[in-house]
């Protein structure tokens, strides 16, 4: 019973995986790699931890893609942060995506 509930949240990490953000992907990426470890752990069937690292690994595919994609951070300067009204259009940094630099190169490799 307890692997049919993995099985199911599984597959739909991969149907919300074809429509989702670059947010939303990060965390079906976290979710898939937790998944992945609880498979181990709980010693589950092949398939269920071949599942979770299929995500796990498309989850980094198509963040790759979307980080190639976003426009790098700047960085900014203290001036301009303290004069102008508008910061907020600035592209997320790696942090604020919840991600390391790592996990970044990774990603990218991967979409190569």
């Amino acid at each position: 019973m307890e692997q049919d509930i993995v099985l199911i949240k599984l597959d739909s990490a991969f149907a919300l995986l074809a429509e989702a953000d670059i947010y939303q992907t990060k965390n079906i990426l976290d979710m898939a790699t937790a998944a992945e470890v609880y498979a181990k752990r709980q010693k589950l069937s092949e398939e269920n931890i071949l599942r979770a690292t299929s995500i796990k690994i498309e989850a980094l595919r198509q963040l790759g893609n979307m980080l190639k994609e976003t426009p790098k951070a700047t960085g900014g300067t203290a001036q301009r942060t303290r004069y102008e009204l508008s910061t907020e259009l600035d592209p997320p940094t790696l942090a604020e995506l919840g991600l390391d630099k790592k996990t970044s190169k990774l990603a990218q490799d991967i979409a190569s």
